[in-house]
């Protein structure tokens, strides 16, 4: 059954309600994983027992390269990462590619 059916007492404004909707979606498989860094999502699917599918972003890297460790090397990985964890990577990566671009 999806969530559509039922009322959540979490859900006082409208953007719990949108939530909910968004969750629905992973709740009734219809979407793999959802990546976000609301709170409230993540206490929603907690409760609806779907928090494995549920990620904060540095969650959702950290996985990825887990999984998959040959993907560090491409600069669109490589630049999310640092993105994530510090800015003077990311302005380096930034400065490379505007020195790669076409003038």
């Amino acid at each position: 059954m999806c969530l559509r059916s039922r009322k959540h007492k979490i859900d006082i404004t409208p953007n719990d309600k949108n939530d909910t909707l968004i969750l629905n979606e992973v709740f009734c498989d219809r979407v793999d994983i959802l990546i976000s860094e609301d709170k409230k999502i993540h206490t929603k699917a907690q409760l609806l027992g779907i928090a494995e599918k549920v990620f904060r972003i540095e969650q959702f890297l950290e996985k990825v390269t887990a999984e998959n460790p040959d993907l560090i090397d491409y600069k669109a990985v490589h630049w999310l990462l640092c993105r994530t964890c510090n800015v003077k990577p990311v302005l380096q990566l930034n400065k490379e590619r505007k020195d790669e671009s076409p003038k």
